[in-house]
């Protein structure tokens, strides 16, 4: 109870100070889904509350995909709004179900999805949900949303050898490229993990950008590799989803958790 009330705490002063504070650089972030459904899975959002979160996000910022995105950063493209990408990762195949309310909002999300899903480690995603088929994709891709790596099989990355690790970020974009024949330019880091070494060797597989969970901000300064990106998740009501991707709750989050570990919000 404790916790819930400092985290309310926690957005309900970032929502003001971000909204009374002004800032000469656009707002830029991404969001960090997984699964859309009924259930109570800590990493599930109902498809309604999504709804919700993208009609409050569509008032106030303009949709843009990570094409869009890398673009920018790369100074060719310039934003005239204050802007949101949409992320998933993993693959579940319930996000089908917000296809259309995307493509009729013009977002255009990515979907992060492993290279071997048969393989998949379901003690890591806590989930026995139902993958993403090559077909569900490549309709997915038709009406606009991108296909990354979420590596092959969900591993833990802090495990991996040097072999582990060109499996899971090298052979995994050759294979998704391979079966799907699209190019894959994103990497988004299994739980957000990642080190020097695993950085490098999405550098050198011809990845554009790497997803983080890191608490830090997008701008021209920021890492292609690390980017940062806000987790959505069951217990985030609409109130304080207003909160979540503003810089000031990034930065005091990553306060909390330079005290005193990881803790989830």
């Amino acid at each position: 109870m404790i916790k819930i009330l400092f985290r309310k705490s926690l957005y309900f002063l970032s929502y003001y100070i971000d909204k009374f504070v002004t800032s000469p650089e656009r707002k830029i972030f991404i969001l960090c889904y997984h699964s859309l459904g009924e259930d109570d899975w800590f990493h599930n959002i109902r498809p309604g509350d999504f709804k919700n979160q993208m009609n409050y996000l569509l008032s106030h910022y303009s949709p843009i995909s990570l094409s869009d995105l890398h673009d920018f950063l790369e100074g060719k493209k310039t934003l005239v709004k204050d802007s949101f990408v949409v992320t998933f990762d993993d693959g579940y195949r319930d996000i089908l179900s917000v296809k259309d309310f995307c493509s009729k909002n013009q977002i255009k999300p990515t979907v992060f999805v492993l290279s071997q899903p048969q393989k998949a480690n379901r003690d890591e995603l806590e989930t026995s949900r139902q993958f993403l088929k090559n077909a569900d994709l490549l309709n997915l891709h038709k009406a606009g949303w991108e296909i990354g790596s979420h590596g092959a099989t969900h591993i833990d990355f802090n495990r991996l050898d040097s072999e582990g690790v060109s499996k899971e970020i090298t052979k995994s974009k050759k294979d998704l490229e391979k079966a799907l024949k699209l190019s894959i330019n994103y990497f988004a880091y299994p739980k957000g993990v990642y080190n020097d070494k695993i950085i490098n060797v999405v550098k050198t597989s011809g990845y554009n950008l790497g997803l983080s969970l890191d608490n830090t901000q997008i701008n021209l300064r920021a890492n292609r590799f690390t980017l940062p990106r806000a987790g959505v998740n069951s217990s985030h009501s609409l109130w304080e989803f207003r909160s979540i991707f503003l810089p000031t709750t990034a930065k005091v989050r990553a306060a909390i958790i330079k005290v005193f570990g990881i803790v989830k919000y």
